[in-house]
């Protein structure tokens, strides 16, 4: 997604106040838009396009129109970024703290700063399995 649709994407997803009546009871709505040419009776998918409307609750304004493709690519970007880089775990090659640190169950090397298994329980020690 680029990234000018992208923060437009985001500050719509952000509001959180109504700009006419200052409410903060705002409600998503999905709508469903015959985009193509067919009758109603004779629709495809390609001929609908599924729309995600805010709006409040109180005074009835509409705040904010999305396509669902807009919310989809805006979620896959949260979710890569929630979900961080992936840990590897083990010991650096040739590294003989590593192996004295395995030794001693020690989660991490004192001396690489390898990361030789996950510290489940905060204290630095494997537990015992």
């Amino acid at each position: 997604m680029p990234t000018e649709n992208r923060s437009n994407t985001e500050k719509k997803l952000c509001i959180r106040d109504c700009r006419e009546c200052g409410s903060t009871a705002l409600t998503w709505q999905t709508h469903n838009k015959n985009v193509g040419h067919a009758q109603h009776s004779r629709l495809t998918t390609q001929d609908v396009q599924c729309l995600l409307v805010l709006g409040c609750d109180e005074c009835s304004e509409t705040l904010a129109v999305l396509t669902a493709d807009q919310v989809a690519a805006w979620l896959t970007d949260a979710m890569q970024i929630i979900a961080g880089p992936e840990i590897t775990y083990g010991p650096t090659p040739g590294c003989k703290h590593c192996e004295e640190a395995e030794r001693c169950r020690l989660t991490d090397c004192p001396e690489c700063d390898a990361q030789l298994h996950e510290d489940v329980n905060g204290d630095g020690v494997r537990p015992d399995t």
